[in-house]
């Protein structure tokens, strides 16, 4: 069963590489300056949050294996591929809404 989780959102003016728009370590999802917070966003991020706290350590090792094992492709990563699965999920969706009303709040 998914359990939404205490999650920061900071604004950074670069990450790297410098074309992604967004990182996630531990619970913070630091999103690049210029980059829109979309709902559809958050939610995919969200689920990158979950993935950490699910693999903890092992997560950047699954990341770069899971890039590997596709034939270096970001979008048949497996944890991306997960990720934008929650791009339409009403679960992570609604716990996007919900952060981006506290934003504005």
């Amino acid at each position: 069963m998914r359990q939404r989780i205490p999650v920061t959102i900071e604004r950074v003016k670069r990450l790297w590489p410098p074309w992604v728009g967004a990182r996630v370590f531990r619970r913070t999802i630091f999103v690049r300056e210029g980059v829109p917070l979309t709902r559809k966003f958050l939610a995919h991020e969200l689920c990158h949050v979950l993935q950490r706290e699910r693999l903890g350590w092992r997560f950047l090792g699954a990341y770069l294996l899971g890039w590997a094992g596709a034939g270096f492709s970001y979008e048949m990563n497996p944890l991306e591929v997960e990720a934008r699965e929650a791009e339409r999920d009403p679960w992570f969706l609604a716990w996007a809404d919900d952060l981006l009303a506290e934003k504005r709040g």
